[in-house]
């Protein structure tokens, strides 16, 4: 006898399958999750899980569910609909220790197990020593990652596919960066490269989150996401190495430019020293002079010329400290 687990938790004992068969025949009567079904046989209805597979989790009851769980018990309950006629076909060991029984199940000679791993809602799983339907299965799986189905593409936003182009769209944003001439705008680039690195381990430990899908199957999309993280580190040696010539050169144009001040600066200050030597020069030869009828200095140490004079003039000083020049007067 085995046993079968209802809603509610509620326990039914069911008639137990013909062990002198490798096969029976059956009527689906409902579709639990991606790889779990009830079927009618022999008068009683008995849970079945899909041997050599395991699809995310489509937990209604409690509303947990894993990425692409919904859409793995909407595809197998398109490919078994309720009173559907089914064959299943048994391994070496026939109930897990759910008491679910094991079995292929076949419609029109097509293994089911298989149809629901190519659409990329289930993976490889072996359970005991029940290996019947496994290369099927690994087959399967293998085409649906080739072709981008279910897990492996970018239908949800929690996929690896989608994990995978996600961080390749800011990858390859950040590789391809015009990088600035200055070392400021620079420095704003290599923040952004910085982000995008960091993005590759948001992006790894999204895939990690798909617990339901095997490591092995995983490593693929983790080898993408390193490889283009390797690129943007590329990318961001290149920007620094970029950034540190504009450092570089900017403080050779802010020393020549500070050059330039201070050789202009020093030529100011020699003709102001120049000027000012010429003009003491000038001022020691006129206290010395005298001209037009003046006579030597007098109070002050001026000239003691007293007839008329051009105050515009150098040619004398007179008593005050005042120049002039003698003119005839009127």
């Amino acid at each position: 006898m085995g046993t079968l687990v209802l809603g509610g938790g509620a326990i039914a004992t069911v008639s137990a399958v013909s062990e002198a068969n490798n096969s029976d025949e059956a009527v689906v009567t409902r579709v639990i999750d991606g790889d779990t079904i009830d079927v009618r046989m022999y008068g009683d209805v008995h849970r079945v899980r899909l041997l050599n597979i395991d699809s995310p989790e489509d937990n209604a009851a409690t509303g947990v569910a894993e990425c692409m769980g919904p859409e793995a018990t909407a595809a197998l309950a398109k490919l078994l609909p309720e009173g559907s006629a089914v064959t299943l076909r048994y391994d070496s060991e026939r109930y897990d220790r759910y008491d679910r029984l094991l079995a292929g199940i076949f419609v029109d000679g097509v293994l089911i197990n298989a149809e629901i791993a190519r659409e990329g809602l289930a993976v490889p799983l072996v359970v005991g020593s029940n290996t019947r339907f496994i290369g099927d299965v690994e087959s399967a799986v293998t085409e649906a990652m080739t072709n981008q189905a279910g897990i492996f593409g970018t239908s949800l936003p929690c996929t690896l596919g989608s994990a995978v182009a996600s961080y390749r769209t800011q990858a390859d944003a950040a590789v391809a960066s015009t990088v600035p001439s200055d070392s400021a705008s620079i420095a704003n680039v290599i923040g952004a490269t910085t982000v995008a690195l960091a993005a590759a381990d948001v992006a790894n430990a999204t895939i990690d989150a798909i617990e339901w899908v095997t490591p092995d199957l995983r490593k693929p999309y983790k080898t993408q996401i390193n490889d283009l993280r390797g690129e943007v580190a590329k990318a961001k040696t290149d920007q620094e190495a970029s950034y540190a010539s504009a450092v570089a050169a900017e403080k050779a144009e802010a020393d020549r430019l500070a050059a330039e001040e201070a050789a202009r600066a020093a030529a100011e200050k020699a003709a102001a020293d120049q000027a000012a030597r010429e003009a003491a020069e000038r001022q020691s030869r006129n206290s010395g002079s005298s001209g037009g009828g003046g006579g030597s200095s007098g109070d002050g140490g001026g000239s003691t010329y007293t007839g008329c004079r051009n105050y515009n003039g150098y040619g004398m000083i007179d008593t005050k400290g005042r120049h002039f020049e003698p003119i005839p007067c009127p």
